[in-house]
């Protein structure tokens, strides 16, 4: 399958990486472009156990090719699902920020637009339940599909321990 996932922090590359390993093509949309160099160098932009070493074997010019990096949007339009993988910091008022989360949405939306047939996307961030219920109008409005119309959106809410 072929899969991309917006965000290479912990979450997004830490997915991405896995995906490779068990086969599968993987592109990163990062807009640091230094975090795109380093994965694409064959390097973790984070540490975390055995991360470093599935980076490493999966891209760079001595991996198997399955990872790769980069800021350009038009590459999800190769893929058949999209993780947003992206930060939900903390606001002033304790709740969660989705402004990242909104704007990488919007920015998927605009991309998926010029897609033709479906093409899934999953939230995989940190977000409190009903977040995401929140996010696919801004996909829909930015794509000018439907959810279920040529995009399919999964949201599976978790409750904290």
């Amino acid at each position: 399958m072929r899969i991309s996932v917006i965000g290479s922090g912990y979450v997004g590359t830490t997915i991405a990486a896995c995906f490779a390993e068990v086969g599968h093509e993987v592109t990163n949309v990062e807009i640091d472009e230094d975090i795109v160099a380093t994965i694409n160098d064959g390097e973790s932009p984070i540490h975390e156990d055995r991360l470093p070493e599935l980076v490493s074997k999966h891209a760079g010019e001595t991996g198997t090719g399955r990872l790769r990096a980069t800021t350009d949007y038009e590459t999800i339009l190769e893929t058949d699902v999209t993780f947003l993988c992206l930060p939900t910091p903390q606001a002033d008022d304790g709740s969660i920020d989705l402004s990242i989360m909104e704007t990488g949405t919007e920015q998927l939306g605009e991309t998926l637009g010029n897609k033709d047939g479906w093409h899934t996307v999953i939230v995989k961030s940190t977000v409190t339940p009903g977040s995401t219920e929140s996010l696919v109008p801004v996909l829909e409005a930015a794509s000018e599909k439907t959810a279920g119309g040529g995009v399919w959106c999964r949201y599976e809410p978790r409750v904290p321990p």
